[in-house]
């Protein structure tokens, strides 16, 4: 029993570790996107649906926003279609859809640089595939590009403690790292562009990178090593 106990806990601080960095990855990809590619904000829709509406009032439809919305939901569909599960399972490929992420991050950095602007809609792709990687783990909703929805549940959760409700740890410091990790990658993104220009555009894709091969690294070998099943 101690060492299932044992092997949860070190797979839940994995998890959390891949979720903080793979948000903060998305505030990477978000501000410099803002910067450098027509204000566009690509990690969530919300913003985008907006826009959209406000300019079929204004009689205009805009294919720059819908294409946003569009994407984004083409890679949350690839996503899903390609890991068959909404709940986090250990032997998925993770891993395998995040290194696919970086290779659509580069792209869009080689569009971008190149000045072909349509490179916003590969970032938008690359987060809609991120943010539907895991939906879901142990009862949480897990969601890796905005933080709408984190925000909502780090108030709930905190909002129990307040009324003398159990909620475990893990959940509410998930949550707080996740929203830290987001302003970091969002700040560092900016800071980056405005310090080095254009050539910052290719550190999103290199993070989603390191961090797809280094789980696939430790979800088939190292845990296997380590005796954990």
């Amino acid at each position: 029993m101690e060492k299932i106990k044992n092997t949860s806990k070190t797979d839940t601080y994995i998890f959390i570790g891949n979720a903080i960095l793979l948000i903060t990855t998305a505030g990477l990809i978000n501000s410099i996107a803002i910067l450098g590619i027509h204000g566009s904000s690509v990690a969530h829709v919300t913003g985008s649906a907006s826009s959209f509406a406000i300019e079929l009032t204004r009689g205009t439809f805009s294919i720059h926003l819908a294409l946003l919305i569009l994407t984004f939901f083409s890679g949350a569909f690839a996503s899903g279609a390609f890991i068959g599960s909404v709940k986090f399972r250990k032997q998925n490929s993770y891993g395998v859809l995040l290194i696919i992420e970086s290779f659509i991050l580069v792209f869009g950095a080689f569009l971008y640089i190149n000045e072909i602007e349509i490179g916003a809609y590969a970032f938008s792709l690359a987060c809609g595939l991120q943010n539907a990687i895991v939906m879901t783990y142990r009862g949480s909703i897990i969601r890796t590009t905005h933080l709408t929805g984190i925000i909502t549940d780090f108030g709930s959760y905190l909002g129990n403690k307040a009324r003398g409700v159990d909620v475990e740890a893990w959940r509410i410091y998930m949550n707080f790292f996740q929203i830290l990790g987001f302003l970091v990658g969002s700040f560092l993104g900016a800071y980056f562009f405005l310090e080095f220009g254009i050539i910052m555009i290719w550190l999103p894709a290199i993070t989603s990178f390191s961090i797809g091969l280094s789980y696939q690294i430790w979800s088939r070998y190292f845990r296997k090593i380590i005796h954990l099943h």
